[in-house]
């Protein structure tokens, strides 16, 4: 049996799935509240320990893939043959896809255990929107359904985590092309109005029959894609896309008829920086800014274990071709190279086998080749708890693995301050 037939199954599945997961984010399951207070922490730590391992091994050769696919489609490495072209294609959005389904059972376990992590700073949702909108296109357009957006040229200013709203948007855009009629138009409205930002995903498929409204929430559940077969997916992203919205002080959620389902999102307002009487943030305008010609190139040291990560790194550094790249496979090998070069920048993998990143900043802040330089983490991890601590120990920027090799330049100047 190729697909899980029976509703009855898939919820027992998805209930035992998040009780691991609440388990896993640190919250005993239900049930387990009254075993041994030893044994429940003892299951709570290697719960711990076993979705951190997965997350990591799963995460570290899909940055490879992922990756790789990235340079090969962007002309790095040559130019790509129509049919093949094709087949890149395939393989980026199946390792999309399998990225998407790491990442959704993780922040599952996170929303039932309420440790969502969010990151807010200023927002202009409608470009952010906007943004969304015309990347859901690309998707729609295989199926012949039209995207509109109505909405002026204004910044809609909000407080929040861009990427975070962005999966929450992505989501309802993606349910809304999936369950349009091939040829359908989904309408994508934004209104800011009372102190509240307003987005309205509307499609015209079949609709939610009213039975099964109450669910449609419901983790591991997913609603038929109206021809008698289960729409794809697990079932997890309404619900975190809610959650994700009321981590933001928002509301989220739906009408539905036949041939009208339309979600809303609303979204506290903030003032905007005219309002504020503050000025933009400097680091978003000037913080990638490449260096001024004839500048001495920024030397980058590269720390990482895993030998396709630093070659993806080299390619994404010498396609920019303006910083001098050492690669380092460990820890012990990185403080020996110090010791004639000295890094403006050390990009460093959090888990190693001899050494991890953590204790090498610490070793490295006390050589003289390399104190005061910039650190970038690089990792795997992808539960909130991971990214705090590692946000809490000095480091100038995280870069969560997978990652587009093209965009480490721009990450390595925004952390060094190029003018």
């Amino acid at each position: 049996m190729t697909r899980m037939q029976s509703p009855s199954l898939r919820a027992a599945l998805g209930q035992a799935l998040i009780r691991l997961g609440a388990r896993i984010a640190g919250h005993p399951a239900p049930g387990l509240e009254a075993a041994a207070p030893d044994v429940a922490r003892d299951d709570t730590r290697g719960q711990d320990e076993l979705i951190s391992t997965v997350s990591h091994e799963l995460r570290v050769p899909l940055a490879a893939i992922r990756g790789a696919l990235s340079v090969m489609r962007g002309g790095s490495a040559g130019a790509t043959p129509p049919d093949i072209a094709a087949m890149l294609d395939m393989a980026e959005r199946n390792a999309d896809r399998m990225l998407e389904l790491v990442d959704d059972l993780l922040d599952a376990g996170q929303v039932a255990a309420g440790g969502l992590l969010i990151r807010p700073r200023p927002v202009d949702l409608n470009g952010l929107l906007g943004d969304m909108v015309e990347t859901a296109r690309v998707i729609a357009a295989p199926k012949g359904v039209t995207i509109g957006m109505a909405a002026d040229t204004a910044p809609v200013p909000v407080s929040g985590d861009p990427r975070r709203l962005a999966q929450a948007i992505t989501n309802l855009l993606s349910n809304a092309v999936k369950f349009s009629e091939p040829g359908g138009t989904v309408t994508v409205s934004l209104e800011a109005a009372g102190g509240t930002a307003t987005v309205t995903v509307a499609d015209h498929g079949p609709g939610i029959p009213a039975e099964l409204q109450p669910r449609i929430f419901d983790r591991f559940w997913t609603r038929d894609a109206g021809d008698g077969r289960n729409a794809s997916g697990t079932g997890l992203g309404l619900g975190i896309a809610r959650a994700i919205v009321e981590a933001h002080s928002g509301r989220m959620g739906f009408t539905s008829a036949p041939g009208d389902t339309r979600f809303r999102i609303e979204l506290p307002l903030s003032p905007s920086p005219a309002e504020r009487g503050t000025a933009p943030n400097p680091e978003t305008v000037a913080g990638t800014a490449r260096q001024e010609p004839g500048t001495a190139p920024r030397r980058i040291l590269c720390v990482d274990d895993d030998p396709d990560i630093r070659e993806l790194i080299e390619i994404g550094l010498s396609a920019a071709g303006e910083f001098e790249l050492k690669l380092c496979g460990s820890g012990r090998e990185a403080l020996t190279a110090v010791g004639d070069f000295a890094p403006d920048l050390v990009l460093l993998d959090v888990v190693m086998p001899d050494m991890d990143g953590p204790e090498l900043m610490q070793a490295l802040g006390r050589h003289p080749n390399a104190r005061g330089c910039k650190t970038i983490f690089l990792t795997a991890a992808a539960r909130s708890g991971d990214l705090q601590r590692l946000e809490g120990l000095g480091a100038d920027a995280i870069i969560t693995k997978p990652f587009d090799p093209l965009t480490i330049a721009g990450r390595i100047r925004a952390a060094i301050g190029a003018a």
